[in-house]
């Protein structure tokens, strides 16, 4: 079904425009969810899901032909962001009385976050000097959860040039993750 002919659908007759939009796209939502709640329970992978599809039927006006890639892109947007917003909920829920930890293992914790911020911060940096079109196959892949398939169709390029292109960049990025003290020479 046309992305278009879905999104009419939606606004239409809610109904069966999400129940269409579910068989279409539901696993793709579902693993994007999993993925970023890997920590949570099931719950709220199935939540998250449902809220999925609840904002699509909410936004579906937003969604624009020329501006998103796809409508599977602009869902898969919004799993990402539902997903996100559950993990910052959790996070502002656990109560922070100071009696119930014990402060070495706190200050572990911290330096921990500090440490995964800062290795998140040096990643970005090394992606953003990837040369295109490695950058947008690196983000579409890691970022976006895309197939090989479907990345090699959105840029117009061989399946085995995306494979190809993954593989050197990752490679890539491991040696620049060792050079600045994220990866030990082990871990290659």
């Amino acid at each position: 079904m046309k992305d278009r002919t879905l999104i009419e659908m939606i606004k239409t007759d809610p109904e069966r425009g999400i129940a269409a939009a579910v068989e279409e796209y539901g696993g793709n939502v579902k693993a994007v969810c999993r993925s970023v709640l890997r920590y949570c329970g099931q719950e709220d992978v199935e939540e998250a899901v449902s809220d999925t599809f609840v904002k699509l039927w909410k936004y579906a006006d937003r969604f624009d032909e020329k501006k998103n890639a796809s409508l599977k892109t602009y869902i898969t947007m919004l799993a990402r962001s539902v997903s996100l917003d559950r993990l910052r909920k959790q996070a502002r829920e656990i109560p922070m009385d100071m009696n119930d930890y014990d402060v070495a293992d706190l200050s572990v914790d911290l330096e921990s976050d500090l440490a995964k911020k800062h290795n998140e911060q040096l990643v970005r940096q090394a992606v953003s000097e990837m040369e295109e079109p490695d950058r947008s196959v690196f983000v579409l892949r890691h970022f976006y959860f895309l197939s090989i398939k479907e990345i090699a169709e959105k840029l117009c390029l061989a399946p085995k040039k995306v494979e190809n292109i993954l593989h050197r960049r990752k490679a890539a990025l491991r040696r620049v993750l060792t050079e600045r003290g994220v990866l030990h020479d082990k871990a290659i």
